[in-house]
């Protein structure tokens, strides 16, 4: 066997494979025997069929079989002896009915294409400012968590028509010159008239029945770009860029009564005995939406800061070979057009998974199997708490186990773990611009 390799340029190679009957023969003999064992054929006792006839039958695919195997390991063997930084997995370029004379085997010769990863330099220096925004949580907030808190265990009335503290339940329509445009947008949604900030819109949806239509702006409906989506039925992006006029059809009217704030609704939401006092409840319900808004705002400067590496940081691809390469592996059997639209999506990927993997090594982070196990128990924590289900420390246990026993829940586990302290790392080398906001202009910062 012989391996030499081509480099064609920084970031693409090939791979040349001779193999001589020494390096595959032993090996198709011993699958030929194997498969003699097994073949049955009339006139023949079970595995004393000619060997002839063997070869006849599955000659072909066995010498296809073991030589693919063989050339397998040998460039697995290549790639390891010279530390290649592959992209992807090596791709054959020449086809197999022409690496030699499949009828007389002999020599072969095979050639790969190798896709090579760039060497990655994340430069995170004082220089940069990234944006690191809270929440101020005021009174307004407070009271309107601590509302909305009472109304999940207030007592539901259906009114015949509507005040202002009310729940539309209904349906938007697209209009077109004030008539419903064909095929346009249809959504069923829900409409809070209790936190509706426009004033005309609210004015024209208090006092309506079932089956009223009016005609209202989206952006008049909405507060963040998040909310319009929801209202439509629509990604973000989508949504946006809806210009028309709607009409609400009015389905439902419902009203909810507030439970009051005694010890009732305080051993409902927090457990019995932990809350007593009407002030106790403002103030852990500020607790708890400090941490919740804290969540949030980790999560969205995760979200800013690998944006901002990716952008910041030059990273060459070897583009053509990784589009063969998705084109080839995809089991989504891509068109050309398709693959042009999905391939920016994936070269972000693999650019963060680059950057991901130069921080990892620069400042030594490392996830160990007791840091996925806390990891997990603290999101099955959160997880249940929304409900009002505490567990305890065994079940805790058991559902943590079976998360990281599931790939698709592990790796979520441990790519949260690598992720959340890179996020520390480099928040402890750049300037963070540090502001508490509004929460509709937190909102507004987390779109943008």
């Amino acid at each position: 066997m012989n391996i030499t390799q081509e480099n064609i340029d920084d970031l693409n190679a090939i791979v040349k494979i001779e193999l001589t009957p020494e390096d595959y023969q032993s090996k198709v003999d011993n699958a030929l025997k194997m498969a003699r064992k097994q073949m049955t054929l009339p006139g023949f006792r079970a595995g004393q069929v000619p060997m002839s006839l063997v070869k006849k039958k599955h000659g072909k695919g066995v010498l296809a079989d073991e030589m693919n195997k063989v050339l397998q390991s040998a460039l697995g063997r290549h790639i390891q002896e010279t530390q290649l930084r592959v992209l992807g997995n090596p791709l054959a370029k020449t086809a197999d009915d022409q690496g030699g004379d499949w009828e007389n085997p002999s020599n072969f010769i095979f050639e790969y294409e190798v896709g090579l990863a760039p060497l990655v330099e994340v430069k995170i220096t004082t220089k940069q400012k990234l944006e690191y925004f809270k929440v101020k949580v005021d009174d307004k907030l407070i009271e309107r968590q601590m509302s909305d808190l009472a109304k999940r265990y207030g007592k539901m009335s259906e009114p015949e028509v509507s005040g202002e503290n009310d729940l539309l339940i209904g349906t938007l329509i697209e209009l077109k010159k004030k008539e419903i445009k064909p095929g346009g947008i249809m959504n069923e949604t829900t409409i809070s008239l209790e936190h509706l900030d426009d004033k005309k819109t609210k004015t024209a949806l208090v006092g309506t029945k079932p089956e009223d239509e009016i005609t209202v702006k989206l952006r008049k409906l909405a507060n963040s770009d998040a909310d319009l989506a929801k209202l439509l039925g629509l990604s973000i992006a989508d949504a946006k860029a809806v210009k028309s006029d709607f009409m609400f059809r009015v389905k439902e009217i419902k009203n909810i009564v507030p439970a009051e704030y005694n010890a009732e609704l305080f051993d409902k939401l927090f457990g019995p005995g932990s809350i007593t006092t009407e002030e106790e409840f403002k103030r852990r319900t500020k607790e708890d939406l400090e941490k919740m808004f804290n969540l949030d705002t980790e999560k969205i400067f995760r979200r800013k800061m690998i944006e901002h590496l990716i952008n910041t940081t030059d990273i060459p691809l070897p583009d053509e070979f990784l589009k063969r390469w998705i084109t080839k592996t995809s089991d989504k059997n891509l068109s050309p057009a398709e693959l042009e639209i999905e391939y920016p999506n994936y070269k972000r990927s693999l650019c963060w998974q680059l950057i991901e993997n130069n921080i990892a090594a620069k400042y030594k982070i490392q996830v160990t199997e007791e840091d996925a196990k806390v990891k997990a128990k603290e999101l099955m924590t959160a997880q249940y708490a929304q409900y009002g289900l505490p567990l305890d420390d065994e079940q805790l246990d058991a559902f943590a186990m079976q998360a990281l026993a599931k790939e698709e829940d592990s790796k979520y586990i441990y790519d949260t773990l690598v992720e959340e302290r890179i996020a520390e790392a480099v928040k402890g080398e750049v300037k963070l611009v540090e502001k508490q906001l509004a929460y509709e202009d937190f909102l507004a910062w987390a779109q943008s």
